[in-house]
């Protein structure tokens, strides 16, 4: 899978600290450009003001397994694969991980499963929102305003998987 990007905090904020960042804890995400015909899927963090891609970190598993099992957690549904769009590796200064994610666009083929937010998501705000195409989920995300660098560098990765896939879906 292509790498997009390279994504720290000092690119998002200019008054960002340079930090070590060969000492940050490797950690493996994957991303969902998730379509309900040609509805986006997204989340909103409402304590902090931004959009994301649905997805989260993979552990162990492979990616494209992994994938799956986070959209049943998080979206309450299943999902047909159908192109990957790249990667970004992305230095959580919060954290101290250097997060790669994985984003793929995948369709939704089955809906209504249990699914729950954990506690820190509870306490995020996570909801899930269906922007009604591409270029609506694009705005969504370019207009929230988010307050941290976390927020940030999130929105700057979300923004680059979009246009990607964007380009992708029209050839």
């Amino acid at each position: 899978m292509q790498l997009l990007a390279i994504i720290k905090s000092i690119d998002v904020n200019p008054k960002a600290k340079s930090l070590n960042y060969a000492t940050f804890t490797p950690r493996n995400a994957a991303r969902v450009i998730l379509l309900d015909d040609k509805k986006i899927a997204l989340i909103y963090i409402s304590a902090h003001d931004y959009y994301m891609l649905p997805g989260d970190g993979i552990d162990d598993d492979d990616i494209e397994t992994g994938l799956r099992r986070e959209v049943r957690e998080k979206m309450g549904c299943e999902i047909e694969i159908l192109y990957d769009v790249g990667s970004t590796d992305l230095y959580f200064d919060r954290w101290t991980t250097m997060q790669t994610d994985y984003c793929y666009i995948a369709k939704a083929v089955s809906s209504g499963l249990n699914f729950a937010r954990t506690d820190f998501e509870e306490s995020e705000g996570h909801e899930i929102v269906w922007a009604d195409n591409i270029d609506q989920a694009v705005e969504l995300i370019e207009k929230a305003a988010p307050k941290e660098d976390d927020g940030k560098i999130v929105r700057a990765r979300d923004l680059l998987f979009l246009e990607t896939a964007k380009a992708q879906l029209l050839h």
